[in-house]
């Protein structure tokens, strides 16, 4: 059973609509009739069914919204049918109004819809497979480290994985089926398997630009290393890219950064912008660092990542991923990239590029996941 964070509301104004075929759900020991909204206020839950009586639980708990006995198991959250069990968790330290949603649902019932959402629906079975499995495996490592200290294990969305809840479609179904309990092992550890897009042909390490984790800085999270070029997603769309931000965006955006994880340097003050250079980059050949100098001879650097995250929200971002180059020039930024995404273990179009090839699932994670072993740790 993995618990997955659906929804995060925290404004006053919050009103939560759940549904369900069979006309009711089962709300604690209550029983109520379908549609209804839910709402948190003055430390509890305010349900008001369709053409009902207002209800009232405290809010002390969280509340455990599931389907009736016998009836379909999924619960209908804001129009979206969502397998297993839904939470509603007040989060009394992030404000009075504040609430998570969370699914809780069995683990091969949740693979299906996150495989729906993260492939294209024509791709091939194997590299469908293949992704089966490592999204297991990072679900199998969350759920590890989550589960005794939060009330989730996972986001559906970028933060973990994508999730589009209950799902028919027949290739991820059977992806899942066919892969049951199947997971990627380095000395008898589950591997973090990370995976982005489109790797840009220049895979990175997990450790350079997703993870802090020492335990992740392991061989199969290390492609990066590899002094070879992969040359896997060439004809992806995103393989190439080009973005343009005015230069006082980004100083702006630089001007802000205040974490920790700055390689060197103040970004406060900046006066301009002159360059902003690869200072270094991993054997594969993706940019893992970068140089700014300003008009005034200032430099500070900053990690690839780093640098793409404090570009996210500006005019012309976010970038594709943290492989590019600059070019500066009028007052404006050319950003020339490569891929999508981190870049860090399967690289998704490529996984489709060997399919294509014949290669089947096992073949694939070998690639991206070097010296990991599959095993099977339930059937």
């Amino acid at each position: 059973m993995v618990r997955v964070r659906i929804d995060s509301l925290r404004s006053a104004a919050s009103r939560l609509s759940f549904d369900h075929p069979s006309g009711s759900l089962q709300v604690g020991s209550a029983k109520i009739s379908t549609p209804f909204s839910l709402r948190l206020e003055e430390g509890s839950w305010i349900i008001n069914p369709s053409g009902g009586k207002e209800l009232e639980f405290p809010a002390l708990q969280p509340l455990l919204i599931e389907p009736a006995r016998a009836a379909s198991g999924i619960v209908q959250y804001q129009g979206v049918d969502w397998p297993g069990r839904v939470e509603v968790v007040a989060v009394s330290d992030e404000g009075a109004h504040a609430m998570d949603v969370v699914v809780q649902v069995l683990m091969e019932t949740y693979l299906p819809g996150v495989i729906a959402k993260e492939m294209y629906h024509s791709w091939d079975d194997d590299a469908f497979e293949a992704q089966a499995i490592a999204a297991r495996s990072y679900a199998v490592v969350e759920h590890e480290r989550w589960r005794d200290r939060r009330h989730y294990d996972l986001v559906a969305g970028q933060a973990s994985q994508a999730w589009v809840g209950a799902t028919t479609h027949p290739r991820s179904v059977k992806a899942v089926a066919a892969t049951r309990g199947q997971l990627l092992m380095f000395e008898d550890r589950v591997v973090p398997a990370y995976y982005s897009s489109c790797c840009g042909g220049h895979p990175a390490n997990a450790a350079e630009c997703v993870t802090e984790n020492p335990n992740h800085n392991i061989a199969p999270l290390r492609a990066g290393d590899a002094a070879v070029r992969h040359n896997c997603c060439g004809s992806a769309k995103v393989a190439r890219w080009t973005a343009t931000i005015t230069s006082a965006e980004v100083v702006r955006a630089l001007s802000q950064i205040t974490s920790p994880s700055m390689v060197s340097g103040d970004f406060r003050g900046l006066s301009g912008l002159s360059s902003i250079e690869v200072q270094r980059r991993n054997q594969s050949g993706r940019a893992t660092e970068f140089r700014i100098r300003d008009n005034k001879g200032k430099i500070a650097s900053l990690g690839a990542e780093d640098l793409r995250r404090a570009l996210a929200s500006v005019k012309g971002g976010p970038l594709k991923s943290g492989d590019f180059t600059v070019h500066i020039s009028s007052g404006k930024c050319r950003f020339d990239g490569r891929g999508f995404g981190h870049g860090s273990g399967m690289c998704q179009h490529g996984a489709q590029a060997m399919a294509l090839t014949g290669s089947s699932e096992v073949a694939i994670l070998q690639r991206y996941y070097p010296h990991a072993r599959l095993v099977t740790a339930w059937h």
